[in-house]
């Protein structure tokens, strides 16, 4: 009886969808720092709206902060901004702008989000924007959030709801381009099952609007509440 020997390749472990996720944005991180908004108006509306429920003794929280752009822009209406994201590539960037003229009640922590690693109840208002669609267990990751918000806590979130595309998008486009940028899974939730996966985590919802300003919006700003 002969015994196959192991390549290099066999006795590493698989790479989880988590990995993959990570491995693609430190990769990307230069390039998404120096991309534009593709819809600026539509941005500048959710930050408007956002402010809508900021206060200057806030401890505020952005899951999946990427570069920071969004969590340096918050700051001046907060107490103190915290973002994490799960590449250190973004993290490293994101406090490099903090450090050039950034202000100074923000900083950045490299965490997945389904294990944020604050304590219960840490902060008045967490947000997250274009992630959920992204993590391999929403479920998990929204506990995560929950968790770490005080009682009567705001969770604000702008996430893609890509079961609400045409189908050729959702069926051939979007897996074709995930595996060959080494994405790892895509999640293709529709608004009704986002809005469920919210309520079944804890939260109450307090508002759903749209702010696209280009053809079919499919990332609802969703404002909840922790009961």
């Amino acid at each position: 009886m002969t015994t196959q020997a192991l390549s290099l390749n066999d006795m590493k472990p698989a790479l989880t969808n988590t990995d993959k996720s990570r491995r693609f944005w430190d990769r990307h991180a230069p390039k998404y720092a120096k991309s534009k908004i593709s819809d600026l108006k539509g941005y500048e509306r959710s930050l408007d709206r956002t402010r809508d429920y900021l206060t200057n003794d806030q401890n505020v929280l952005e899951i999946g902060c990427g570069t920071g752009k969004t969590a340096i822009a918050h700051a001046p209406y907060a107490g103190h901004v915290t973002g994490t994201d799960i590449a250190d590539g973004m993290v490293e960037i994101a406090r490099e702008k903090a450090a050039d003229g950034g202000p100074l009640n923000v900083d950045f922590l490299p965490a997945p989000a389904d294990d944020l690693g604050f304590p219960a109840a840490t902060f008045d208002l967490a947000m997250s924007h274009n992630l959920y669609h992204l993590v391999d267990d929403v479920g998990a990751a929204l506990r995560e959030a929950h968790r770490v918000l005080k009682s009567g806590g705001i969770f604000i979130t702008k996430t893609p709801c890509l079961g609400e595309m045409i189908v050729v998008m959702r069926r051939l486009v979007l897996p074709v381009m995930t595996r060959f940028y080494g994405l790892g899974n895509v999640q293709m939730f529709t608004l009704g099952e986002w809005e469920n996966s919210l309520k079944q985590a804890g939260f109450i919802i307090e508002a759903v609007e749209f702010h696209g300003t280009a053809g079919k919006d499919t990332r609802p700003f969703i404002v909840c509440r922790k009961a």
